[in-house]
């Protein structure tokens, strides 16, 4: 998912309908339906017997065209159409991870934004009149005083800071993180990526960085951010965590890494990184043995 999408292409059209064999990304709350043993995702046929919300068009993959729609069924009271034994709720983005290819499931990110979306902005944040959507960009217009509002999406930093060839990693204060990660925020208005780098770092564990470099982007559906990652070094300070944010941080080296986040995630893309670039390289299996 770090990256984009292969194939993908954009698109609107509110007076087109699905055919048969159009592929169809249909959330029943935050799960995909999928297909049963072969996992995968289904086409408009094969959610026969199945009511859907909100369906529309919303571009093309390698093609094929693809279109999002939400379902009030469950598995068990889908109807009786045929595709209530093939068509299931297959789980979470995150549940999907490593289970879809990548490409399918970025697709599937990009759906799950726009149907959040879509499901938020039925009223006009101006002046409450209703919305209607617009049929040649993804946007919506206010029916009464044509305010126009599009797709939220919220950027954040994430970066590997590096001091003397170990990195900083860091456990929330959130309890329910077990993991350590590299430090992560949200740009505030009038705020440049690299301002908000600087800023978030010294915040939360009190250090000042240096030599910021762009490292890679990812959407981040959970539900709508776009999280810009970086490299940097530390310049100056010793680690002072903020306990509101921060449980611990340290300092670790190649062959200290604890507990981090599954690669599905760009942290964990800054964290085999630094590994790759600062660890034994000699041993090929180094990343997969020093990171679980």
């Amino acid at each position: 998912m770090i990256g984009g999408v292969d194939g993908f292409a954009p698109g609107y059209g509110l007076e087109r309908h699905p055919d048969d064999r159009d592929l169809v990304f249909c959330f029943i709350g935050d799960r995909l339906l999928v297909t049963g043993a072969d996992v995968r995702v289904p086409v408009f046929a094969e959610l026969a017997g199945r009511r859907v919300l909100r369906l529309q068009y919303y571009g093309t993959l390698h093609d094929s065209p693809c279109y999002l729609c939400e379902s009030p069924d469950s598995d068990d009271n889908a109807g009786g159409g045929s595709g209530r034994t093939n068509v299931r709720a297959g789980g979470t983005l995150r549940d999907l991870f490593g289970v879809l290819d990548d490409n399918t499931l970025a697709t599937a990110s990009r759906a799950f934004q726009i149907l959040a979306w879509d499901r938020s902005s039925g009223f006009c944040p101006a002046c409450g009149s209703p919305t209607r959507r617009s049929n040649h960009e993804r946007g919506k217009t206010c029916t009464a005083c044509a305010y126009s509002q599009y797709p939220r999406v919220v950027p954040a930093m994430i970066v590997a800071v590096v001091r003397d060839g170990k990195i900083l990693l860091a456990r929330a204060a959130n309890r329910s993180r077990v993991f350590y990660s590299v430090l992560a925020g949200f740009v505030e208005p009038g705020e440049s990526l690299e301002e908000c780098v600087r800023r978030e770092i010294h915040e939360e564990v009190g250090i000042s960085v240096r030599n910021i470099t762009y490292f890679a982007s990812q959407s981040w559906p959970f539900p709508h951010s776009l999280m810009v990652a970086f490299t940097a070094e530390w310049a100056s300070g010793e680690i002072r965590p903020d306990p509101t944010e921060i449980a611990e941080a340290a300092w670790y080296g190649p062959d200290e890494i604890p507990r981090v986040p599954s690669r599905m995630s760009v942290s964990r893309a800054l964290i085999d990184w630094f590994v790759r670039t600062y660890g034994d390289t000699s041993d090929p299996g180094v990343v997969d043995d020093v990171i679980r």
